[in-house]
Order: structure tokens, then sequence, then C-alpha cells
């Protein structure tokens, strides 16, 4: 740490290149700063004041206050245990009669400001990036709320290269899906649309074909309105989970979850129905009441307690 030129322990003059007297003093401010009771290192370093002047010294003017490198050095806990090091080599080098010394406390307080700029910068990336992530996140659960409670999932899973290859292969895929007249049509008395989903999904966990090829077995198997309606979809470049969506919202003409509960709290027994119709009514409408929320325990526990109160409410009293 010792070197031919000396750099003055006076703040603002790091450059200086004066030689050092045998008997050079240690730097005033350096013997203010050992003998100051401020910089007791039991002092409570907890002071939120503190904390904000010290975070809001990093935003000061150096051109304009030279001074705040030293200030911040100095009222930093590691920058005090930096300075009173340095001091300690002072009066060693002092002690030991050697007349030049490298590090300087100009040196010493603009690095060590420098240096906790830089982390404060790196921190700030940090969290812009981390904030950004979220923000990005919360857009996107957002732009797909509507799939998150539908009732049939699409397939997760597609092969990364073309899987029919041979007509062969084409023909028993083909097999797995309506054709001919019973194609899917999204008419009232036709293929119910949930049998329609949950057969795609069944001739992809077989077949494993890729998107594309998954887009054209749907548009094999469907004809008039609902082709139409999964041939503009699949032009605009949606994904299965969205186009099941659609699906459903287009085609799915069972009572909506909201509607199913106000009837299942307004259902009466019939005084001619047997206890087996009862709750089989019941049943279908707790279902229903209740297929808006995730599958697992809480969607059955929330039915469970939709039959029994539904069943209690229903029951006559005598």
């Amino acid at each position: 740490m010792f070197a031919s030129k000396l750099k003055s322990l006076t703040p603002g003059s790091s450059k200086s290149t004066s030689p050092v007297p045998p008997e050079f003093e240690v730097d005033d401010q350096i013997e203010n700063f050992i003998n100051d009771p401020r910089n007791d290192p039991e002092r409570n370093g907890d002071d939120q004041e503190a904390d904000v002047l010290q975070a809001a010294a990093l935003d000061g003017d150096t051109t304009l206050n030279p001074g705040i490198h030293y200030e911040y050095t100095n009222n930093h806990p590691l920058g005090k245990l930096l300075l009173k090091v340095l001091h300690d080599n002072t009066q060693l080098a002092k002690k030991t009669g050697l007349k030049t010394m490298e590090l300087g406390i100009d040196d010493l307080c603009t690095s060590f400001y420098n240096a906790q700029l830089m982390e404060r910068n790196r921190m700030k990336n940090s969290i812009l990036q981390t904030t950004a992530g979220i923000e990005m996140s919360m857009i996107e659960k957002e732009m797909n709320s509507h799939t998150l409670n539908q009732q049939v999932e699409p397939p997760k899973t597609f092969s990364p290269v073309p899987t029919l290859l041979t007509s062969r292969q084409r023909a028993d895929c083909m097999k797995l899906l309506p054709s001919g007249s019973h194609k899917f049509n999204g008419s009232p008395t036709g293929m119910n649309i949930l049998e329609y989903l949950h057969m795609l999904k069944t001739m992809q966990q077989q077949c494993n074909l890729s998107q594309p090829e998954f887009n054209e077995m749907m548009l094999a198997s469907t004809t008039g309105n609902a082709h139409m309606l999964l041939y503009g979809w699949i032009e605009n470049k949606e994904d299965p989970t969205n186009i099941f969506h659609n699906l459903l919202v287009h085609f799915d003409k069972r009572l909506q979850p909201e509607e199913a509960r106000a009837r299942l709290y307004a259902y009466k027994a019939p005084k001619t129905a047997d206890l087996a119709k009862v709750e089989a009514t019941i049943q279908r409408l707790a279902s229903r009441a209740t297929s808006n929320m995730p599958p697992g325990i809480a969607r059955t526990t929330s039915y469970n307690l939709e039959v029994i109160s539904g069943l209690i409410k229903a029951l006559p009293y005598s």
C-alpha cells in the first residue's frame, strides 16, 4: 500500500505528491473522526432519518460539493471502519518512519462512494427487471383469465414434428373422431360440445399429433357453423386453450353456475317425487353450481356442502 509518491491525507488533495516530513502529523479530519462521539460503534445505526440522508447523499452533485464522498463514507458503518484502518496505517507509517503512502483519504472515500453507487444502481436495475416481469405476468393472467375455469382443459403436449406420415395413420386417427353425418356442427340436437372436446383430447393422447395436425383433425371432424368458426380461429393463430374456450362459449348450452346455484337454493321437492329423483336433481344443480371452481379438494368440499344444504332445504318439514 505504499509507493514512492505521497497522496496527502487531506480531503481534496489526493493527487498531491508533496513529500511527508519525518514527523508527519495525522490528518486533522481523521483525528476528529476518531474522537467524535457520534462515531461511536455502539451508537444506534437504525436511525431512519440518518438512513434517508445517507441514501440521498448518493444523489448529490459531487462537482458542486466535493465533500460528499467523505461525508458519505464517514456516515456509513463500513466506511467508518475503513477510515479507522487508514488511520491505523497512517500511525504505523509515522512510527516506522516511512515517508510515502499510496492510499489517500480522497482515494478511499471516492472509491467507496462509487462502489456504493454502483451497487445501488445494480439493485435498482434488478428491481426494475423483477417489477417488469411481475407486471407482464399480471397482464398475461388478466388477458387469459377467461380460460382459468373452463370445463375441459385442452391437450398440453404436442409432437414437435409431423406424426401423420401415411394415409393409414391419418385414417386410424380419424376413426377416433366423429365423421360423415355425425360430424360436430354445434346443433342442439347433435353431439354435445363436452363429448366432442373429450374425444379430441382422447385422440391427441393416442396419436400425439403436432399442433398443425391437431388443428387439421378438428377441421376434418366439424361441419357447418362450428367448422367456419374453427377455421377463423385457426387462421387467426389462436392456441388450443382459446379454441376450447371459444367452443364452450358458443356451444355449451348448460345452465351457468350462478343460475344453477340460484335454482338449487330455490328448489323444493315435489310431493309426488321420490327421494332418488330429488337427490339426482340436487346433485345435477350442485355439480353445475361448483363447476367454475378449479378441480380438487375445494371443489369436492363445496359440492358436498351444496348437496347437503340443498337436500335440507328441499325436503318438506312434515
